[in-house]
């Protein structure tokens, strides 16, 4: 069974759910499901070469969705009378993180791997003729561009990857923020001028949300102990509260500690990530391994699986916040969010000047969380979906794929099964579709540790590793460096023929 990665649910109008690599409509008041991408023969061949999908975004009117895999291919659907519809599709120039859909539904904004976010227009341009064609080629060489655009506008760019990012409510900035502790408030659409930062956190920022209520209040989430509480516009650091208590005994699916191939080649380059480099890492590794028995197997961890690590003595917990949502009830803002491999789901009071560190409530499911939805109204409530099958073997416990709760002030009501719920026994249905899924973080806890940090080099080459053997990427980036340096000292230096 391919269990519900993402839920994206209405009480008005037809919800969708992503499962796997599959798309599925489901009628809201009957439970009957309108379409499945699994009914569409000719995109049966491509939706098993893209694999899941790791990110999709709603338009305000429910009727486009966007969807990205692990491939670099942004597809539009059609989903406006239920039923789905493959609009568009596009290669992006790098892989993509995170997306959204603008306010008038027309632009899709895009991040990548590389740490910039491109701008797309909801339907592609028809395609353009050879000589302009090659004129952008040129455009793009000569300009500051990390990578070649497509049919995209560059809005703006981070040195490191965007792990997460939204518009402001007026659709007048964009916050942004990356796996180095930054979070960047830019302006929308000119995303080169820079507003204010949000700085004080010391891990990765994985989770960002602003509050339909409170518009100038951002809270964010990720590797610290903490959920942070920011004024976004003045980059004011407002609350902290910690969280790290009351969540680390939940995260019960653990990773293996980040390592390096020999060399000093990071095992999983995000950054470039292209197709084409990796014959180039697969014959470093052939070189690497010359003169050595063929049966030495080469350290290749990579740090955003979640599959169950079977070694427990090797394997780490490591705290990242996947999402936080908020709901507004009886005059206070009821803050929940979810952590990768936490089989619960947290909810705490919006930190205030009377209560500035509110306590944190469990709501314990006894499964990993994938994904949770809030579903506003007069009692709202939030829609969860676990991985039922954890811990993947014969004695794991029968699980609902989805569980209900209800908000009631701080604290999270679970609803137990209701039959009359008709949307809720389809999502439990055990008959939706067949298949294995392998859930990953594309961001999490790489180079956390403090001997990969990027940021703590010294200038002299000489000095540099501690007697530990340098990869000639990093000698070449360090020749580089001094190389510029000195050719800055040189042209300070006054001619001795004047």
């Amino acid at each position: 069974m391919y269990p519900h990665s993402q839920l994206l649910l209405s009480s008005s109008s037809p919800s969708v759910v992503i499962s796997g690599p599959h798309i599925q409509t489901i009628d809201s008041s009957t439970g009957h499901i309108i379409s499945s991408s699994a009914s569409l023969p000719a995109e049966q061949e491509a939706l098993k070469k893209s694999g899941p999908i790791r990110c999709a975004a709603i338009n305000s009117s429910r009727s486009y969705l966007a969807t990205i895999s692990d491939g670099k291919m942004l597809k539009v659907w059609d989903i406006s009378d239920g039923t789905i519809a493959l609009s568009s599709e596009r290669e992006l120039p790098k892989k993509p993180t995170s997306l959204a859909f603008t306010a008038d539904s027309q632009t899709i904004l895009v991040s990548d791997k590389f740490g910039d976010i491109f701008s797309y227009s909801l339907h592609p341009p028809p395609p353009s003729d050879p000589k302009t064609a090659s004129e952008q080629q040129a455009r793009d060489r000569s300009s500051l561009v990390s990578h070649p655009s497509t049919s995209g506008t560059l809005i703006l760019g981070h040195t490191s990857l965007i792990t997460s990012f939204l518009i402001s409510h007026d659709e007048k900035y964009i916050i942004t923020a990356d796996r180095d502790e930054h979070i960047r408030v830019s302006w929308y659409p000119q995303g080169y001028c820079i507003e204010s930062y949000c700085l004080g956190s010391t891990k990765f920022i994985s989770a960002l949300h602003i509050p339909a209520s409170q518009p100038s209040v951002l809270i964010s989430g990720g590797g610290d102990s903490e959920i942070k509480v920011w004024e976004w516009m003045s980059g004011e650091l407002k609350y902290d509260v910690p969280i790290w208590e009351t969540v680390h005994e939940f995260i019960q699916v653990k990773i293996k500690p980040h390592k390096k191939r020999r060399g000093g080649e990071d095992d999983d380059n995000d950054e470039g990530d292209d197709d084409h480099d990796r014959p180039k890492a697969n014959k470093r590794r052939k070189q690497l391994n010359k003169g050595q028995e063929h049966n030495t197997p080469i350290a290749d961890t990579r740090m955003d699986d979640l599959a169950a690590v079977k070694d427990e003595d090797t394997a780490e917990t490591v705290l990242a916040v996947h999402k936080i949502e908020s709901v507004f009830i009886k005059e206070a803002l009821c803050v929940v969010f979810s952590v990768v491999g936490g089989t619960a789901l947290f909810s705490l009071q919006c930190p205030t000047s009377e209560n500035p560190r509110p306590k944190i409530h469990a709501l314990n499911l006894h499964k990993p969380v994938l994904d949770f939805c809030v579903i506003q109204g007069e009692t709202p409530s939030v829609w969860t979906a676990v991985d039922a099958a954890w811990p993947y073997n014969k004695e794991a416990t029968p699980s609902p794929f989805v569980h209900v709760a209800q908000v009631f002030e701080d604290k999270l009501i679970p609803i137990s099964s209701d039959p009359s719920s008709a949307l809720l026994a389809t999502l439990n249905s055990l008959s939706l579709l067949p298949g294995i899924i392998i859930r990953r973080v594309e961001i999490v806890a790489k180079n956390t540790h403090a001997e990969h940090n990027a940021m703590d080099r010294p200038d002299d080459i000489a000095s540099e590793g501690g007697g530990q053997a340098l990869s000639k990427k990093e000698i070449g980036k360090l020749k580089s460096k001094k190389a510029i340096q000195e050719r800055q000292k040189k042209s300070l230096q006054p001619d001795e023929g004047v």
